[in-house]
């Protein structure tokens, strides 16, 4: 926020309303919420669609995918990191239920450009689950040519792409905070 403002970016940050075991997002009610506090800053800042970004962590994370499954027509490119459902633990369990399945019914309505981040050391969200969204989100679309862009000790980034020029990139590293 401290950065983009000055350079004319319209930030917004929404917090998940609070619920007995702290800040909580529950999709059914307050996705519709955010994604019409969305629309009303576009039309208030007369903010082209097509640069409408989205980005969240943990379940702003997983509300990310929604959106994309949902509203791929009106963003931009994502930025989903460490997505965890807060529906249930067990959704970040095996067999996992993802965010953005890729299922026919259930599906983007076209690509966008997708950075995607998940930890290796995540306790509550296993990278098996960002893998397994990472890989339905490539088949879907089509994308292969993996090619290592950065890595180092504790992390790796890729970018696969598309022959229509279409990329997603995938950063997963072993940071922890401390």
């Amino acid at each position: 926020r401290a950065i983009g403002a000055p350079l004319g970016y319209v930030i917004a940050q929404p917090t998940a309303p609070r619920s007995a075991l702290g800040p909580s997002w529950t999709p059914a009610t307050d996705d519709p919420k955010v994604w019409a506090a969305m629309n009303d800053l576009r039309r208030a800042f007369a903010i082209d669609p097509k640069r409408v970004h989205l980005t969240g962590f943990s379940q702003g994370g997983a509300m990310t995918w929604r959106f994309t499954c949902r509203h791929a027509d009106e963003l931009a490119s994502v930025a989903p990191i460490a997505s965890a459902d807060a529906q249930t633990l067990s959704s970040n369990s095996p067999p996992f239920r993802l965010d953005c399945p890729f299922t026919p019914t259930e599906r983007p309505s076209r690509p966008i450009p997708v950075l995607q981040m998940h930890g290796t050391l995540d306790g509550l969200v296993p990278i098996a689950k960002g893998e397994q969204q990472r890989d339905a989100a490539l088949a879907a679309w089509g994308l292969s040519n993996p090619n290592v862009i950065g890595s180092g000790a504790d992390f790796t980034h890729t970018r696969y792409t598309g022959p229509n020029g279409l990329t997603y990139e995938y950063l997963v590293h072993s940071w922890q905070a401390p």
